[in-house]
């Protein structure tokens, strides 16, 4: 594997690790939060795998789930906003 800064990728994998410049970004895959916004209050990490795994918001899932959607939306404080799509030639299902 090689290592640049926040990027880590090797033979079936990549790493991405960074700083945002707000807390307002919607998207990173599918998975269980009660808002459509995500919590940054403290760190997580996000897998992007699918597997066929029903959505229960009734507790914090930490399991794939069905679709992978490699893009974030992100609304920055001076009203500007960015978006990134992850392109991957990799599967992305976990089984």
């Amino acid at each position: 594997m090689i290592a640049s800064g926040g990027l880590l990728f090797g033979d079936k994998y990549i790493q991405i690790a960074t700083y945002l410049p707000s807390t307002k970004v919607y998207g990173f895959g599918e998975n269980v939060h009660q808002t459509l916004k995500h919590n940054f209050t403290e760190y997580r990490t996000w897998g992007m795998f699918a597997r066929d795994e029903p959505p229960d918001s009734s507790h914090v899932v930490t399991k794939n789930l069905y679709g992978v959607h490699p893009f974030y939306i992100a609304l920055e404080p001076d009203a500007n906003a960015h978006g990134v799509f992850i392109w991957n030639s990799n599967p992305q299902v976990n089984q």
